[in-house]
């Protein structure tokens, strides 16, 4: 919703289960079975024994990429992707913010001691920043205490130029330059820094407290490999990190000297992780199988039961040890654990589940001429037709891959584009037809006043557009 001065737009309702990757999710104190999510630039509250959502609010003006607990959990801190850095309550009562220079936030993490946290940043100017939460009778303050940049990133001089080159010469493939992509702070209260580079392996680097850059190590790629891809960067458990790359690889690093302790293979790629004791829990890549490893490499125990393939964001191990929180992009699933004497894991099963009809994905979205309803589609291919006001699509189609982009040609005519260079006619209320195939994917289409319909097209890392008339 708009207010009628167009100062502001409030959210009534959203789509989807959690949107937002790796350690974004915070459990309630009072219930094992209540989790809090960010869903878009919102926070949701899940309760998956009463299947459904108890607190929905707008938390940030943009989407919120960090949501973390503070260890003493007496504050929550979350991040959006334009630089708003906010500080709440455990309850959600809201005590401070700090608007961080950047473009955007890719995570945030908290010190051991429950006053500091840092966040990395891997826009155009990347950069990692330590906060300190003060606190005192009538006020709470954000105080940022320094900032640190990737030791080769390129000065605001080579990226302006870069910039400019790339304007000057489109078909050139973009690079993002050096940019941190995470950050955890280990048990010294040191931060681990994760750096992505374009063109050369991936760095580990270790802050001191006050910024001094200690110690960096490269992350060698596999053999066959141009270059390591790392995914993910974990949280700090008895003296290790855990680091998950491109093809399968795990790493389990020493959080005080960055050497690493042990490597093994899993055979599937995955972007968020678990510690359970002393062994890590790693969703497959469908979606549907769980799996707990030690440090050895050994597959200790696998779950396979999961209810869906839904894309899997994040997984957290619940407080009392006894459950596991499996985020989904369209659907939430408890798990109950059983475990032996040792505490080791012997079963698991689903508790509690709460499912959406649809994904939405953010990949198209149209409202019709007469502004009564609005077209969306997904990753997978769907597309869908709401009517303002209503949770429950009317209609329903799918072209099998990915949608790119939607338009409507006409008050029951949408066009969808999608990532195989088709372009489909659906009239909604009859049948749906294949209306043009092109080479490479329709990103991007318009429709003129005389129902000439302009798209875009990558082909090949280049741009390209057509023209067609609607009829």
């Amino acid at each position: 919703t708009i207010d009628s001065n167009m100062a502001s737009l409030k959210v009534n309702s959203s789509f989807g289960i959690v949107s937002a990757r790796h350690c974004t999710c915070v459990q309630r104190d009072d219930s094992e079975y209540v989790l809090d999510v960010p869903l878009g630039l919102s926070v949701c509250r899940w309760d998956t024994q009463a299947v459904q959502r108890s607190l929905f609010f707008q938390a940030h003006s943009d989407a919120i990429m960090g949501m973390r607990a503070s260890p003493d959990r007496k504050w929550i801190v979350t991040a959006s992707y334009g630089g708003e850095v906010k500080i709440w309550t455990k309850d959600w009562k809201f005590l401070a913010m700090q608007h961080a220079p950047t473009d955007s936030v890719s995570h945030v993490a908290w010190s051991a001691d429950s006053f500091t946290f840092f966040i990395t940043t891997n826009g155009f100017y990347p950069y990692l920043a330590c906060y300190q939460v003060v606190a005192s009778d009538s006020d709470v303050v954000i105080k940022l205490l320094w900032t640190a940049t990737p030791p080769s990133a390129a000065t605001k001089e080579e990226k302006k130029k870069a910039t400019e080159e790339q304007h000057l010469s489109p078909a050139k493939a973009y690079k993002y330059g050096n940019v941190f992509n995470a950050c955890e702070p280990n048990d010294s209260g040191n931060c681990i820094v994760l750096e992505d580079r374009d063109d050369e392996n991936s760095l580990l680097h270790l802050f001191s407290k006050s910024g001094t850059l200690l110690k960096s190590q490269e992350i060698a790629a596999k053999p066959g490999q141009k270059k390591s891809d790392v995914l993910l960067l974990s949280s700090v458990k008895d003296g290790a990190c855990v680091l998950t790359l491109q093809g399968g690889t795990v790493l389990f690093v020493n959080s005080e000297t960055l050497d690493t302790i042990t490597s093994f293979e899993t055979g599937f790629s995955s972007r968020t992780l678990a510690w359970d004791g002393s062994n890590i829990v790693l969703p497959d890549g469908s979606g549907k199988r769980m799996t707990w490893w030690d440090k050895t490499g050994q597959l200790v125990y696998q779950f396979s039961g999961l209810p869906s393939d839904d894309y899997i964001v994040c997984v957290q191990l619940g407080l009392k040890q006894s459950v596991l929180w499996v985020c989904g992009v369209s659907s939430l699933v408890c798990l109950s654990l059983v475990r032996n004497n040792e505490g080791m894991i012997q079963s698991a099963s689903v508790a509690h589940k709460i499912p959406t009809t649809q994904e939405i994905s953010c990949v198209g979205l149209a409202l019709s001429p007469d502004m009564s309803r609005v077209a969306v589609g997904d990753l997978t291919g769907n597309a869908w037709v709401y009517h303002l006001g209503e949770v429950k699509p009317r209609h329903h189609q799918n072209v099998e891959i990915s949608v790119r982009c939607i338009i409507w040609s006409d008050d029951s005519t949408i066009l969808i584009g999608d990532l195989g260079g088709n372009i489909f006619k659906w009239n909604i209320v009859k049948s749906i037809e294949l209306w043009v195939t092109l080479e490479g994917s329709v990103i991007h289409m318009r429709q003129s006043h005389s129902r000439k319909v302009i798209c875009q097209l990558i082909l090949y890392s280049n741009c390209i557009a057509g023209r067609f008339e609607v009829g």
